[in-house]
């Protein structure tokens, strides 16, 4: 009988003390624990909820609204044309080509003597079904379209190539002109996340492929000696061997997409006068949402610095100032631009403003070198006054008058200023010269 107690008292000790080390090590675990595991295990522990998004606010713009731009550049409104801007474009003769989306046509806004003014506008008989791009070369006009890619001439429109058995999406469909200028790149965003871009000869409509990859195709840009680039929806990318290269893609920042890709030489904008832009990416975002954390990076144009044909170092906003109300309203995107010697002129797709980008030139004041002598008659009845001159006073011959005229008069300084000054006066005050004269008088 007392084995058994005894055999029931060590089995009894043994499972507190297995519970009792079983609950130290679990303690000193906790304790030595990671910071992050702690957080993770803690009671009450919530992991960070994701951003928020919400719809942009929209509205037109303010009576004296405009855009925000770099120092050493001005901005003023070239012309109001309809919302829904797709595409800019300049004439043979300086023409300002603007494609209309909401009425599918083509406006032309003239300024005769190029001084930045618009003379007057007009459109083009060429009619389109959701126009969405807009290229020119010499007196011809391409548009591409939801049915096809189009040629404008002198002579008419004529059909360049059919786009109706395509499958791409029908609001991304950039187009631009090849270096040889005998071929035009076409880029299609298909419905399966897939991107690709085709070659068409300008003479023949034959089409070829140049590249393809993932992403959303939204612009494309390349000058020459460098590589054909790609503006992504969230990225910006090069073509290598037939390919988007994401090895050397630029990510942007979350709520932001890439709306326009620009790439000016060097000697093109520095000889008019935007050397602040020259051999940089010109980079248009777009931004539809806002978070509650979200950096106001959308809705403006930036350049990014290249080198040796790669973008380099971090965006410089040139272009801004869309967003108000802290990032939660817009009243204007900017949307396609082209530039001239009067300067970058940028459209406001959502207001339908064109806004003209230039140098801020110095003021000079220049003044009539040859009023100092031009002799001013007066009629006999009018009376002139002498101005009244003070002690110590600086007035001389030819002297400006309250009505802004010069007198070129022979009046004497004896008139005009008193033969003793004022420290004359002390003078002999002091030295009692005053005195002795009256004496004698």
């Amino acid at each position: 009988m007392v084995n058994v107690w005894l055999t029931l008292w060590r089995e009894t000790l043994f499972m507190v003390y297995r519970a009792t080390f079983k609950g130290l090590c679990l303690a000193l675990c906790a304790i030595s624990a990671p910071v992050y595991a702690q957080e993770t295990i803690s009671i009450g522990y919530q992991a960070p909820k994701e951003t928020q998004l919400l719809p942009l606010n929209l509205r037109g713009p303010a009576q004296n609204e405009q855009p925000r731009v770099l120092a050493g550049l001005q901005v003023e409104k070239f012309a109001k044309t309809s919302p829904d801007i797709r595409g800019l474009a300049l004439g043979p003769k300086g023409e300002l080509l603007v494609l209309d989306g909401r009425r599918s046509q083509i406006s032309v806004l003239i300024d005769r003597d190029k001084d930045g003014r618009l003379d007057m506008t007009r459109r083009l008989p060429a009619r389109f079904t959701h126009p969405v791009s807009m290229i020119t070369y010499e007196d011809l006009i391409y548009v591409a379209d939801a049915t096809a890619v189009w040629e404008i001439s002198p002579a008419g429109q004529r059909k360049l190539a059919s786009l109706a058995n395509v499958d791409a999406h029908v609001d991304a469909r950039p187009l631009l002109l090849a270096p040889d200028n005998m071929h035009i790149y076409l880029g299609l965003a298909q419905p399966d996340g897939q991107s690709k871009i085709v070659s068409i000869n300008r003479v023949t409509g034959l089409a070829k492929p140049v590249a393809e990859g993932e992403g959303e195709i939204t612009s494309l840009a390349q000058a020459k000696g460098t590589a054909l680039w790609v503006g992504m929806k969230t990225s910006l990318l090069p073509v290598n061997s037939g390919q988007f290269d994401k090895s050397l893609a630029i990510e942007l920042p979350t709520h932001v997409s890439l709306e326009g890709i620009y790439l000016p030489t060097a000697d093109e904008m520095t000889a008019r006068g935007l050397a602040s832009l020259a051999g940089k990416f010109l980079m248009i975002l777009g931004q539809d949402h806002y978070g509650a954390e979200s950096e106001f990076v959308g809705r403006q144009v930036v350049t990014l610095n290249s080198s040796f044909g790669q973008p380099d170092g971090k965006p410089t906003t040139i272009i801004g100032g869309f967003l108000a109300n802290h990032g939660r309203t817009a009243w204007g995107q900017p949307g396609p631009m082209v530039w001239d010697e009067r300067g970058l002129f940028l459209a406001d797709k959502q207001s339908g403003i064109i806004w003209r980008v230039s140098r801020l030139e110095p003021k000079i004041r220049i003044l009539d070198q040859q009023a100092e002598n031009k002799e001013i008659k007066f009629y006999k009845s009018e009376e002139i006054k002498k101005p009244k001159a003070s002690w110590g006073s600086s007035i001389k011959n030819g002297s400006s008058i309250v009505s802004g005229s010069q007198l070129a008069s022979d009046w004497e300084q004896s008139a005009l200023i008193p033969k003793e000054t004022l420290m004359e006066k002390l003078r002999k005050k002091e030295s009692g010269e005053d005195e002795r004269a009256r004496d004698a008088d």
